[in-house]
């Protein structure tokens, strides 16, 4: 898993921030539960002032891999908040919210693809 996968058919509004800043900025996300990380916008990064902690390979969904910074970021949707890794990516890569930013969430894909739900009570 990585950020090839079919997206799913839920977009939600995905706040993200620096960890322990309110500062944050609005997203439009796709839901991708097949994606490991979310995978964010590159240019959000100096907004935020975040610093990627290091790079990461992910499938590209060509058969070859792509090299990507990887920061921790604080993410809220939903009524929800969690702080998670995001991978950044430029703009000719959908943003998605990928599994670990659901688990983080503590959020799920509900069973008509088209929302989200709680996992545990919020």
């Amino acid at each position: 898993m990585g950020l090839a996968g079919e997206r799913g058919a839920a977009v939600v509004a995905l706040a993200v921030a620096a960890p322990g800043s309110g500062d944050a900025r609005t997203v439009e996300v796709q839901v991708d539960p097949s994606a490991d990380l979310p995978l964010l916008p590159e240019a959000l990064l100096p907004v935020l002032n975040v610093v990627p902690v290091r790079r990461q390979f992910f499938p590209d969904g060509s058969g070859g891999r792509i090299s990507l910074p990887v920061a921790v970021v604080g993410i809220a949707a939903c009524g929800r908040q969690a702080t998670t890794l995001c991978a950044f990516a430029g703009p000719e890569r959908a943003a998605a919210l990928g599994l670990r930013g659901l688990q983080a969430l503590g959020l799920e894909v509900n069973a008509a693809g088209d929302g989200l739900v709680p996992t545990v009570p919020g």
